[in-house]
């Protein structure tokens, strides 16, 4: 699942300078009005003969078929996702689990033991750096 688009999305999301939502909804709104005067080479006015409502209905329906696309596309990447790909919880549940024995071990003076499962958690951890990168901090 990594070459999913929703990752590469999440990825560029986190990438991003901090940047309030609002602004970005504005921007996005102004765009969108830019698009629509240079399709019909004016701004909406009151005396624009469109019929605004079924502008709209149509627009809505769009939107649905966007997004049940994607929709569709993420459940496809799930799918399709290899069996015995760990995710995110599972590799934190591991990681937790090799805590425990390590301090466990480490009260039973077991040298061996810790040493072993603390160079384990290194290796997951560097796992988890390289595989899951910006998409969820652990």
């Amino acid at each position: 699942m990594s070459d999913s688009k929703l990752e590469k999305i999440l990825e560029n999301q986190s990438n991003q300078t901090p940047i309030r939502i609002n602004e970005m909804i504005v921007t996005r709104i102004e765009e969108r009005l830019d698009i629509g005067k240079k399709k019909y080479g004016d701004t909406l006015s009151l005396t624009d003969e469109r019929n605004f409502l079924k502008e709209a209905v149509e627009e809505a329906l769009d939107l649905n078929v966007y997004l049940t696309a994607f929709l569709i596309q993420i459940e496809s990447a799930l799918k399709n996702r290899p069996k015995n790909e760990i995710n995110v919880d599972e590799l934190v549940l591991i990681m937790d689990g090799l805590g425990k024995l390590i301090l466990t071990e480490k009260d039973n003076r077991n040298k061996t033991k810790v040493q072993k499962a603390q160079l384990l958690m290194d290796r997951l951890t560097e796992y988890a750096d390289a595989h899951f990168k910006s998409r969820q901090k652990l």
